[in-house]
């Protein structure tokens, strides 16, 4: 299925896919089904809608959603390709909420994200799932350089959502029904980084569930252990992972060639910096230390990070850590300042890109 184009026969009307489990697609509603859904009418927006709808698309909350979506139609019938979809879960055969933009992008290359799942369905990973859809149809979109989300203080499930996303805080507006909401917003104007790469020893890919074993043994390598277990560590390299296919950065798993064992990883992360300007990480295993491993992996991510048209790149290494500080310098990093944590002194270094912009 063509993920932006038209539906094949027998498929949703133009869906937004998402890549992440659970699999779901954003179905666009015939402008006479969001004005039916507008009026509370469920039974006619379900005789025009080309996926099963339920009574949630019919509470007082999704209505009023309708009622704006179907008055901005009616001034604006362009927003169509933009504004609030279904959320719909093939494998089930269910639409199980709402989500789209407020509108297409703005004159500054902006657009706004919403979503609401059926109290039925959530918990399960649809509001995630519909999230990175939009990410990507932003993505997509030459027009558009940034993703906005604004949430009400108090609604820490939400903000945790997008956090996992790379969104960061930006101000604050006053809402007339919600009340206070932090604005936060996601560049989405930076080329992804590639899933995998290769260099003259080594092999890297996106890290998966598949890479588990081996990560839980490098936990257990840190200070104090691990308590995580293998589910755990599974569940986090999921959420890991569709992070960064939404953001484009992320951690890949460090292989050797040609035999492909599983040493390590290296990648991009926002940790003490920003989306903008983020931070390299990496670590290896301590069975391959020594070899020039963290070096050659390092100097491949760093050069695919500036592809991405990012400008400056951080990294930040305690300051006992001698190895990792020459691992740096021979990438070209710089010393810029110091700070203290709980753990001591951490020391950030900085690499501006070699073009200089």
């Amino acid at each position: 299925m063509d993920q932006f184009g038209d539906a094949h026969a027998g498929e949703p009307e133009d869906p937004w896919a998402s890549g992440i489990l659970p699999r779901i697609q954003l179905v666009k509603l015939d402008p006479a089904a969001i004005d039916a859904l507008a009026t509370g009418d469920l039974d006619k927006a379900e005789g025009l809608a080309s996926v099963p709808l339920g009574p949630f698309f019919v509470l007082a909350a999704s209505v009023h959603t309708w009622r704006i979506r179907s008055d901005q139609l009616a001034a604006t019938p362009t927003d169509a390709n933009w504004i609030t979809r279904v959320i719909y879960d093939p494998g089930l055969g269910v639409s199980v909420g709402q989500a789209g933009f407020h509108g297409p992008p703005d004159e500054a290359g902006m657009v706004e994200v919403g979503y609401s799942v059926d109290p039925a369905y959530r918990r399960r990973g649809y509001a995630r799932a519909a999230l990175q859809a939009m990410i990507a149809r932003a993505r997509a979109e030459p027009s558009v350089a940034v993703v906005r989300a604004s949430i009400r203080p108090d609604n820490l499930p939400s903000h945790a959502l997008v956090a996992q996303f790379g969104f960061a805080p930006v101000g604050e507006q006053w809402d007339d029904e919600d009340g206070l909401e932090t604005i936060l917003e996601l560049p989405v104007g930076y080329r992804p980084m590639p899933e995998s790469m290769q260099t003259e020893r080594l092999s890297l890919r996106l890290r998966s569930i598949e890479d588990a074993p081996w990560n839980l043994e490098l936990l257990g390598e840190h200070d104090g252990g691990t308590t995580l277990s293998l589910d755990q560590a599974e569940q986090r390299l999921v959420r890991q992972q569709f992070a960064a296919r939404a953001t484009g950065i992320g951690f890949l798993t460090i292989r050797r060639r040609p035999d492909e064992e599983a040493m390590g990883y290296c990648g991009l992360l926002i940790g003490r910096g920003s989306f903008d300007e983020p931070e390299l990480a990496y670590e290896l295993l301590r069975r391959h230390h020594g070899h020039g491993y963290a070096t050659e992996a390092a100097a491949a991510v760093l050069e695919a990070a500036f592809a991405t048209g990012r400008r400056r790149i951080w990294s930040t290494v305690g300051a006992w850590n001698a190895p990792s500080f020459r691992v740096l310098e021979k990438l070209g990093f710089q010393r810029h300042h110091t700070a203290v944590n709980d753990r001591g002194e951490v020391v950030y270094l900085v690499r501006d890109s070699p073009d200089g912009s």
